[in-house]
């Protein structure tokens, strides 16, 4: 557990620092701010998932967008791709357009071999809702070679394998945790 509004508070002192001028240490700071307003936009989209109304879901997702656009910014023109890339996705994740997250999604895992645990379970859920089951397993066991003991992902992989009809396989999975 951790005070989520200090952790905020935090994050938005980082990323609100001035900008330095070109050097070795400016751009150390140009990092830990992009890494802040990314850090931000995952705590908005946990307030997102958290949310038990329509106003609140909507205040996390209008939230995330705009530290995907101050994330913008910071990275200018010298790349940021790939931290964009993971906003985007869970952006349209949140508006529940699959296709646009699962393209996202892609990019980023065509770029970045390992993810956190959180992403592959994102990436898994959007091919879920899509029904593409068999490539949601594909995404979990990926996030299962770099996180094997990650509960939620086997979790959900035993979800998977249940829902093809293997419930063999779910029930060792299951049982492995």
């Amino acid at each position: 557990s951790y005070d989520r509004e200090a952790a905020r508070a935090t994050l938005e002192g980082l990323a609100a620092k001035p900008q330095m001028p070109v050097s070795l240490i400016g751009a150390f700071q140009d990092e830990v701010r992009a890494f802040a307003a990314e850090r931000l936009g995952d705590l908005a989209f946990v307030e997102w998932e958290e949310a038990t109304d329509d106003a609140a879901r909507k205040a996390a997702l209008d939230q995330l967008k705009s530290y995907r656009a101050r994330l913008r910014e910071m990275v200018g023109e010298r790349g940021g791709e790939a931290a964009l890339a993971r906003m985007d996705a869970k952006i349209a994740f949140a508006m529940r357009d699959w296709a646009e997250a699962s393209a996202k999604i892609d990019q980023v895992l065509a770029t970045q071999p390992v993810m956190p645990p959180e992403f592959y379970m994102i990436a898994a859920q959007v091919l879920i809702n899509r029904g593409e089951l068999g490539t949601a397993l594909t995404r979990i066991d990926r996030g299962l070679e770099s996180f094997p003991n990650s509960i939620p992902m086997l979790v959900v992989r035993g979800e998977i394998l249940a829902r093809l009809g293997r419930t063999a396989d779910a029930r060792r999975t299951v049982e492995s945790i």
